[in-house]
């Protein structure tokens, strides 16, 4: 998370401190690694990665636990800085989401009993496309409820996507390892989450940065600084022309983030794809 979140700003990104920080990361990866392939009891025994089924239900869980951290980070101080509504609103605009996950998770179990685990993922990642689009979609400012509606589908993907995939898995290996199965997939969400933070993170400041230094000359005199655009947006103490200005530069910023999440979903869709459409019980594991 740190290296992706200050290369580009603190220190240019093909500089002797990234490679730093990703070879440091890369070498503590495979010290993990090499202790735990070794250990009679690792914390995440390696059959879980050596079946087709399991892989692609954790990989899937981290790039949907990804694509939730751009609402989660940016979607309520859009709200505020570009259409205008209040912190409330801005709220409960990121709050529709947990109107629909929660009735897509409930109605999965029906759906999946009919077509399969896989497939009924399927059908939410292709929503959570949906949803993706409709913002890259959206023109400035955008009226407040396609943001409201993008939420929706969102959840309603979400919803879809994860209960399927944690009981689908826990469906094929005995009850002794559920815990082990459960526990991996979790894991994968929320290092998803951690990974799709730092990731919409260096997308939305690199954007930020770039479209700050490409400012009017006319602007440049006023130019907040980068972690000074929110505070200008809301205070509403800048000049006009400055607030239009910065308001289309968080704009375009938060649809680069979108734009990630797009491309996190489509390769979420590949791996389900990718994954066998039978969640057959694990008969043997080691």
């Amino acid at each position: 998370m740190y290296g992706l979140i200050q290369g580009g700003q603190a220190w240019p990104w093909l500089s002797l401190n990234s490679i730093l920080i990703f070879s440091l990361f890369a070498l503590l990866i495979f010290f993990t690694l090499r202790i735990e392939s070794h250990n009679p009891e690792p914390i995440m025994p390696g059959w879980i990665w050596k079946n087709r089924v399991l892989i692609g239900a954790n990989l899937t869980m981290i790039a949907m636990g990804a694509t939730m951290m751009a609402p989660s980070m940016y979607l309520p101080v859009y709200a505020q800085s570009v259409t205008g509504v209040g912190p409330i609103a801005a709220g409960f605009i990121l709050a529709s989401m947990s109107i629909t996950w929660p009735l897509s998770s409930g109605l999965s179990g029906r759906l999946y009993l009919k077509i399969g685990f896989r497939d009924t993922a399927l059908i939410g990642v292709c929503i959570s496309i949906v949803g993706a689009l409709v913002f890259l979609l959206l023109p400035f400012p955008g009226p407040v409820w396609i943001l409201v509606v993008t939420q929706l589908l969102l959840g309603a993907g979400f919803g879809l996507i994860s209960t399927p995939m944690i009981v689908g898995v826990q469906s094929m290996v005995s009850w002794n390892k559920r815990g082990v199965v459960t526990g991996a997939n979790m894991f994968s969400r929320y290092f998803g989450q951690t990974l799709g933070a730092a990731i919409f993170a260096a997308i939305f400041n690199s954007v930020l940065l770039s479209s700050l230094r490409t400012a009017p000359q006319s602007l440049q005199s006023n130019l907040p600084k980068a972690n000074e655009v929110i505070g200008a947006l809301q205070s509403g103490s800048a000049p006009a022309q400055l607030q239009l200005f910065l308001r289309h530069t968080f704009h375009s910023a938060t649809h680069s983030v979108y734009l990630g999440l797009l491309i996190i979903a489509l390769i979420t869709l590949i791996i389900i794809l990718l994954t066998p459409s039978r969640f057959t019980p694990l008969e043997k594991v080691d």
